[in-house]
């Protein structure tokens, strides 16, 4: 049964895709009219005869010459020294576990803490 809705899904899905695509197309068609008309329109405005700076062809500047760059000096590296292995850490004592009184409560895990006795 689910087979059956994903093929309708996809039978429908077809003509909703080609119109979304007719309607991008018109779009985009309508704003390259309104772009031609705008570089039309700018031709229009600069199509006098031409200025002197326009005309005026840049002097050919005179070639540059790259410095050398200064030598480079390169000493030798030393080798790394190995440091000594570091003396042991001293042993950590733990403390001796302390007794209670044998009249202390101590709570079960699952227990309140609140004696009720």
């Amino acid at each position: 049964m689910a087979e059956v809705v994903v093929i309708g899904l996809l039978i429908l899905a077809i003509p909703v895709i080609s119109i979304v695509a007719l309607v991008m197309t018109l779009n985009a068609r309508d704003g390259v009219r309104r772009l031609e008309h705008r570089v039309a329109v700018l031709e229009a405005t600069h199509a006098g005869p031409p200025s002197v700076a326009q005309t005026a062809e840049p002097a050919p500047a005179a070639p540059v010459q790259a410095a050398e760059p200064p030598p480079v000096v390169v000493e030798p590296v030393a080798a790394p020294e190995i440091p000594e292995p570091a003396a042991p850490a001293p042993a950590v004592s733990t403390p001796a576990p302390t007794t209670l009184p044998s009249n202390t409560l101590i709570p079960q895990s699952g227990s309140s803490s609140v004696c009720c006795c």
